[in-house]
C-alpha cells in the first residue's frame, strides 16, 4: 500500500505525536460537500487526540484548495494526502489506511458527514472497554441530494451485534461513515484488491472476522446520495453495472481465500445472490423472459426478504414468539 503514489501536506512539528484515532476521508470532486465533512470531524468532543487524513485524488474542482485551507487552519490534526495524478478511489483509500497512526481507524467519505459531536468518544470508550470487539458501527440518515425522496434511516431497527456472516451475506448492511475499527485488522491485500469495487466492504468483513461487531441504534452520520456519487456512478450504465457485480464477486472470492475458507458458505450465498441480481437486471433491462432469468429473479427477491426478516428478528421477538406458541399448544 505504501507503493501507491502519495504526497503529504502537513506540519509534522504541530501534529499530535500519538493520535488514538485516525479518520480516513477520501474525496474527489466534492467541492459542495467536503467542508461539511471536515467540520463534522473537527467538531468532535473527544478527550483523545484525533488525526484526519484527507485523500484528495486530483479533483478537477476546488476540492483540493478547500482541503488545503482546512489543513492550514487545523495543522495539529489534518494531513492531506495527494499525488500528481489520479490513483482511483480504492487506491486512494488504501494509501490513507497505510499511513494511519492511530490505534483506531474511523471512516467518513468526503460527501458524507458526522452529525453527533460525541460520536467518536462514544465509540472509542466502548472499544477501549471491550477488547473482544473489533468493529463498532451505528445507524445513519440517508439524504437524497438531487431528488424529492425524503430523508430516511439506514436501518429501521439495527440489532445490537452483528456477525461476519451477517455482513457477508447481507447487501449494504453497514453505513461507511459509522465505522470505527482497530487498526490491527488484517489488511494483507494483494495488488488485485486495489481494482475491486468496495474497499469499505472488504475492510468491514475483515474487521468482523477478527472479532465481534457492536451496533449503536443512535443515528450519528449522514449518507448522501447525489448524482456525482458512487451510488449513481455504478448504476448509470447497464453494461458497467453487470461488470461491477462480476468484480464484486471476484473481491468476495479473494476475501474468502484470504480468510482461509472460514466463511465459505456465507461467501457462496452472497456470490450466488449477486449472480441472481445480474439476472434480475437483465430481465428488467432486456425484457427477455428466459426461464433462468425469471427463476433467479424470484430467488433474488426471496433471498432479500429472508435476510431482512433474519436481520430484524431480534432475540426479544423470538422469545415472544416462543411464549405465544407455547400458549397455543396449551390450548
Amino acid at each position: 500500500m505504501m507503493s501507491i503514489p502519495a504526497r503529504e501536506v502537513s506540519d509534522s512539528s504541530k501534529l499530535a505525536s500519538n493520535p488514538v484515532v485516525s479518520v480516513i476521508m477520501t474525496t474527489y470532486n466534492h467541492e459542495p460537500y467536503i467542508a461539511q465533512a471536515i467540520e463534522g470531524v473537527m467538531m468532535q468532543r473527544c478527550d483523545l487526540p484525533i488525526e484526519l487524513l484527507i485523500g484528495e485524488d486530483c479533483s478537477t474542482d476546488r476540492t483540493r484548495a478547500i482541503c488545503t485551507e482546512y489543513q492550514f487552519r487545523y495543522p495539529q490534526s489534518i494531513r492531506v494526502i495527494t499525488a500528481e495524478h489520479n490513483v482511483g478511489a480504492h487506491r486512494n483509500f488504501f494509501r490513507l489506511f497505510a499511513r494511519a497512526r492511530g490505534r483506531y481507524v474511523a471512516i467518513c467519505e468526503g460527501d458524507d458527514y458526522w452529525t453527533d459531536q460525541c460520536k467518536i468518544q462514544m465509540q472509542i470508550e466502548f472499544m477501549e472497554t471491550h477488547p473482544d470487539y473489533s468493529l463498532c458501527v451505528h445507524n445513519a440518515l440517508i439524504i437524497h441530494q438531487d431528488s424529492r425522496t425524503k430523508p430516511h434511516l439506514f436501518h429501521r431497527a439495527l440489532p445490537p451485534t452483528l456477525s461476519a456472516q451477517d455482513i457477508i451475506e447481507h447487501d449494504w448492511l453497514v453505513p461507511t461513515a459509522s465505522m470505527v475499527l482497530r487498526r490491527t485488522v488484517n489488511t494483507c491485500f494483494s495488488n488485485d484488491f486495489y481494482d475491486f469495487p468496495s474497499s469499505d466492504l472488504a475492510l468491514c468483513i475483515l474487521a468482523a472476522a477478527s472479532g465481534k461487531v457492536r451496533c449503536f441504534k443512535e443515528c450519528m452520520s449522514v449518507y448522501r446520495i447525489h448524482l456525482g456519487g458512487c451510488h449513481f456512478r455504478s448504476k448509470m450504465n447497464f453494461e458497467q453495472t453487470l461488470i461491477y457485480w462480476d468484480r464484486m464477486n471476484d473481491m468476495l472470492r479473494s476475501l474468502d481465500h484470504l480468510l482461509g475458507g472460514c466463511y465459505r458458505d456465507s461467501f457462496r450465498r452472497r456470490i450466488d445472490q449477486n449472480c441472481r441480481r445480474k439476472d434480475y437486471l437483465q430481465l428488467r433491462n432486456t425484457l427477455q423472459s428466459l426461464p433462468r432469468l425469471v427463476i433467479n429473479t424470484f430467488l433474488y427477491f426471496h433471498y432479500r426478504f429472508c435476510m431482512k426478516i433474519r436481520l430484524h428478528n431480534s432475540r426479544d421477538a423470538r422469545h415472544r414468539f416462543k411464549l405465544w406458541n407455547r400458549r397455543q399448544l396449551q390450548k
